[in-house]
Parts: structure tokens; C-alpha cells; sequence
């Protein structure tokens, strides 16, 4: 009878030591991990609000907020992208910057705005680009483009910490960037290089690009991807994006940062544009926790049975 009991029991576990197997091969599946992923944010403008552009306030009904410094600067939401301008209106142009931010506050409970106390890898995609083919950065009149990670500044400018992927230096060539920045993009001193890409996106100029980042809060690492797409934006959460270097970094991590954007600043050229799409925040279990997971469920389920 001992025999018999000891051979029901393991038939009993056989159905779930598959479905261990089946999942332990999921996780380790390229892929896997979106799909488990949540998203806490999504948009990819596909809503056109309008040909007009939006110099202050809300850009439609998106809940985009447009902040700016300069006269002729705007921001708008059409053609399945929104694009930040120096030109908005008839008015002459100025040297001078535009914002458009959204706060994270309605994230849900998943999510902290601290970013070191989330549980789970925090998670960036999104498309860039700009028309200058040589961006000079944050100085002065120089152009720059920034996609604002994570924020404690509602309007950008030279107010706020934070982390971005930035677009622009003194310097040619003009990598993609990450960076953790102090009193916004005053200047080029306010932001310090936490990784700097190379090919693909070592100069991409005027190029399309899709960007991902990852933020572990477990070790404060941060990891940059990226695809150089050319004469048009495609999915950032498809296809390969190449891996561009990796960093630790938590000055920033242990503030609550609830609001993210994008950035645009330059001179008095006309018609001078930044563009942005397919915008996303995740949450992702990291692989190496969900098979902890698995085998202490499998554990407990074996003393269970006996």
C-alpha cells in the first residue's frame, strides 16, 4: 500500500511538473516578458487633435500640457505623431524651449512614482526624431530634444530633476544619450551622461529611431536599446532593437517623480521641429523572480500532497 500511495502521489504531480516545465520555457522564451508586462501608459497619437498649434495648456483634449519660454513656440497632435515647434503662429521667432508633460499620478497601485520602490523593472519605448542634422544641445541658443523619463517638474525647462534621452551635444557626433539631470535643461552642464550610444544610434542626425530603457530598482541599473528606423517611425515594442550600454545610477531614484514629457529648445531658424511617438510605460516581472515563484509554488504544492 506504501507503494501504491507513494506512486498516486507522483502521478498526482505529474500534471503540474508540465505545467512547471510550460512555464519555465515561457519565461525563458525570447519575448516572455511582454507578455506579462502591464501598461501603465500608452499613446501613440493616432487621436488628431487639431492643425493648430498649442502654445499653453492642454493640446486638445489629450491631456497633454504644453508649457513653453519664447514667443512662437507650440506643440500640437496630428498626423499620428506629436511634434514640438519653434513656429506656432506668425510671430517672429525667439530663441527659447517647449514642453509636453502628462503626470503618472493615475498609474495605479503598481506603480510608484519613487521610482527605487517599484518591485518590478520599469519599462520606456518610444519613437524620436528632429530636423536638425547636427543638434548643439542645451546651451544658450543651441537645439536639443529631450524625452523625459521621469520628472518632479511639471514645465521642464531650466526647473526639475530627473532622467531623459537626450539628443544634441557641442560636439559632432551627436549620440542618443541617457542621462539624470538638475535644474532641467538650463545648459549642458545640468545633465550627466549615464550612457552614450553607439551604432546604431551613435549620430543619428535627422533619423526616425525607436527607443527602449529599462530601469531595475533592485540594483538601480539602467539599460538603453535602440534601432535607427530611418525615414519613418515603426513600433518601438517590435522587432530587435540593439542593446547600447548599460548603468548604475539611483541620485534621483529615492524621489518621487510623478510627471514625464517631452522637450524641445533652439534659436530662430524657421519651422524647426521635434517629433514623438508611440509613447509607453511598463511594468515587467523580472524572469528570474517568476521562477523563484514557480519552484516554491512547486514546493509548497509537494508538501501539500504528502
Amino acid at each position: 500500500m506504501r507503494g501504491c500511495r507513494s506512486e498516486n502521489r507522483s502521478l498526482a504531480l505529474v500534471p503540474t511538473l508540465a505545467a512547471l516545465v510550460a512555464a519555465l520555457a515561457l519565461v525563458g522564451a525570447p519575448g516572455a516578458a511582454q507578455a506579462v508586462q502591464i501598461v501603465l501608459f500608452g499613446d501613440n497619437f493616432s487621436v488628431s487633435q487639431g492643425t493648430a498649434w498649442t502654445t499653453s495648456g492642454q493640446i486638445g483634449t489629450s491631456g497633454w500640457q504644453v508649457n513653453r519660454s519664447g514667443a512662437d513656440w507650440g506643440g500640437r497632435i496630428d498626423g499620428g505623431v506629436l511634434a514640438l515647434t519653434n513656429t506656432a503662429s506668425a510671430t517672429a521667432n525667439v530663441s527659447g524651449w517647449v514642453s509636453a508633460t502628462r503626470s503618472n499620478a493615475g498609474f495605479g497601485e503598481g506603480f510608484s512614482s519613487t521610482l527605487g520602490d517599484n518591485v518590478q523593472l520599469v519599462e520606456w519605448f518610444f519613437n524620436l526624431q528632429q530636423i536638425r542634422p547636427n543638434p548643439g544641445g542645451f546651451d544658450g541658443i543651441a537645439y536639443g530634444t529631450a524625452v523625459v523619463l521621469a520628472t518632479n517638474s511639471s514645465g521642464l525647462g531650466t526647473t526639475g530633476v530627473g532622467y531623459a534621452v537626450v539628443l544634441g551635444n557641442p560636439l559632432d557626433p551627436d549620440p542618443i544619450r541617457l542621462v539624470r539631470f538638475n535644474e532641467g535643461f538650463a545648459n549642458n552642464a545640468s545633465l550627466t551622461d549615464l550612457i552614450v550610444a553607439g551604432a546604431p544610434l551613435g549620430d543619428p542626425g535627422t533619423s526616425h529611431m525607436s527607443i527602449r530603457v529599462i530601469y531595475d530598482p533592485d540594483t538601480d541599473q539602467w539599460a538603453l536599446y535602440g534601432r535607427n528606423d530611418g525615414g519613418s517611425f515603426a513600433d518601438p515594442r517590435a522587432g530587435t532593437l540593439t542593446a547600447l550600454g548599460s548603468a548604475t545610477d539611483a541620485t534621483h531614484t529615492n524621489l518621487p517623480m510623478e510627471n514625464f514629457g517631452f522637450y524641445w529648445q533652439g534659436s530662430t531658424a524657421a519651422n524647426q521641429t521635434a517629433r514623438f511617438d508611440n509613447f509607453s510605460i511598463l511594468l515587467t516581472p523580472e524572469p528570474g523572480r517568476t521562477l523563484l515563484l514557480a519552484v516554491a509554488a512547486l514546493a509548497l504544492l509537494g508538501r501539500r500532497r504528502r
